[in-house]
């Protein structure tokens, strides 16, 4: 079919109405053909390349975009807008809109289908018949994938004896079921050789008999050769010794261990093991009296004598030694030491020190408790008071004026009589009883009220006559050449 023939099949669906034979329509190449051109025309100015031969198969065109009525066209200028949506469409560009149909049956297509044939257009669509991969072979998996057929072998699939052979020969003599391609297990290899003293095993090489260690055939095998151990004898069904009994080697004696040694007996002393009280005596009188107990032939410790002197002060202990004479053991070997600032009455803790106080004693601890210092402050602010112990006080004194000292604080004062200083030049000096110092005065004025004399303060020490301080300390000298 021409493409002047495509175009008046398409123009009644696409427009509606074809167009006169005067109008003018675009082919796909851009050419403008007019209307009254006859078929070959056509065909000679556009090229059978560019349009093709859609034969008689125009009647199944495939409008593609284009409506029945034209509403749904794509509008377009050249063929370049309309571009084929399958290898199997022919689209063309007619009076503004984009028009399309099939290809002629048995052009070539292909429908991206790895897995298919002979790929050709039949009425617009691309067909196709689909590879088969079959191997007929029962031990490959046929698949068809981008690349084409594929073939992967089947796991424990056989054709024979030879595909299940595991070499393992502990596993015996596989065989191959060909009813169903698979492997069938063969019997277990057994490996007993009958021998206790033989460990059997199946290995590459088949059946191995390893022998046992301290495995015994008889009693000969399990000698030591100790007659100490007794005679061993040999356990037949597990190949295992069985120890002898040992000889035994009792002296009869409760205080002696018997022991064997390359088959002789000994007997050794057991230490600390007695058969009567004199086995346990240790020649202590401070240990008290030792005694056996038969039932266990051990000895037991007595119970030591008291060297208790009902002394407080008295750390009391016992020291074994010899006793010289008739006097009695707890004379002779009791020991009772002085304890140092031990107490019992109040006279035991007196240091004669009257400045540390009176000193009593905790008779529940027996322990001095030092007493309250006294007190040897005299009320003046003016003095350090301390206390100084004297062994003696000489006279009716009482201790607290003969230890006590009270030594003066210089520049100390507790009244202003304190601070004079016997100048009345100085002024009057004042005690600030605050602090305890003294304050100096305002030193008095001499002035005589004449300008002419030279006023100074001279102090006298003792004023006679009728004369004031000021008449008798003051002095006036007068000033050469003054009027």
């Amino acid at each position: 079919m021409s493409l002047r023939t495509l175009a008046l099949f398409l123009c009644p669906l696409v427009l509606g109405g074809c167009p006169s034979e005067a109008d003018p329509f675009v082919t796909g190449d851009g050419t403008t053909v007019d209307s009254q051109t006859s078929d070959s025309t056509a065909d000679s100015s556009t090229g059978d390349d560019d349009t093709g031969d859609l034969g008689d198969s125009a009647s199944a065109a495939d409008t593609g975009n284009v409506g029945t009525d034209g509403t749904d066209a794509t509008p377009c200028e050249t063929a370049d807008d309309c571009p084929p949506s399958s290898d199997c469409e022919l689209v063309a560009c007619l009076a503004g809109q984009c028009v399309a149909g099939p290809v002629a049956d048995g052009s070539p297509c292909d429908d991206d289908d790895p897995c298919s044939t002979g790929d050709s257009c039949v009425n617009g669509a691309c067909t196709s018949t689909v590879e088969d991969c079959d191997d007929g072979l029962p031990c490959t998996t046929d698949t068809c994938t981008d690349t084409g057929c594929e073939y992967a072998g089947v796991i424990g699939c056989c054709f024979d004896i030879a595909d299940c052979n595991d070499r393992d020969p502990c596993n015996g003599e596989e065989d191959c079921d060909l009813t169903n391609n698979t492997c069938v297990a063969g019997e277990p290899l057994v490996c007993d050789d009958g021998v206790v003293c033989t460990a059997d095993s199946c290995g590459e090489q088949g059946c191995m008999f390893a022998p046992v260690a301290n495995c015994c055939g008889s009693d000969a095998d399990c000698d030591d050769g100790d007659a100490c151990t007794g005679t061993e004898t040999c356990d037949l069904e597990t190949g295992t010794c069985g120890a002898g009994t040992p000889m035994l080697c009792d002296s009869g004696h409760p205080c002696t261990a018997g022991s064997c040694a390359a088959g002789v007996c000994t007997f050794a002393p057991i230490a600390g093991c007695c058969v009567g009280d004199n086995d346990c005596n240790d020649s202590s009188w401070c240990n008290g009296e030792e005694t056996c107990d038969l039932a266990t032939n051990t000895c037991q410790a007595g119970v030591a004598p008291s060297c208790d002197d009902g002394d407080a002060c008295t750390a009391d202990g016992c020291s074994q030694g010899t006793c010289a004479g008739p006097a009695p053991p707890e004379q002779c070997f009791c020991t009772h030491v002085e304890i140092a600032n031990c107490c019992e009455t109040n006279a035991d803790c007196t240091d004669f020190d009257w400045c540390n106080g009176t000193e009593t004693c905790d008779v529940t601890t027996n322990t001095c408790v030092q007493g309250p210092a006294p007190s040897c402050d005299d009320g003046n602010p003016c003095t350090v008071d301390t206390c100084s112990s004297q062994e003696l006080c000489p006279g009716p004194a009482p201790p607290s004026v003969c230890n006590c000292m009270h030594t003066p604080i210089a520049g100390c004062c507790a009244a202003d009589t304190d601070c004079y200083d016997g100048s009345w030049c100085n002024g009057e000096e004042t005690c600030n009883l605050s602090t305890n110092t003294c304050q100096a005065g305002t030193p008095p004025s001499c002035d005589d009220g004449n300008s002419c004399t030279q006023d100074s303060c001279v102090d006298k020490g003792v004023c006679f006559g009728g004369s004031t301080p000021f008449t008798c300390n003051c002095e006036w000298e007068p000033i050469g050449g003054c009027q």
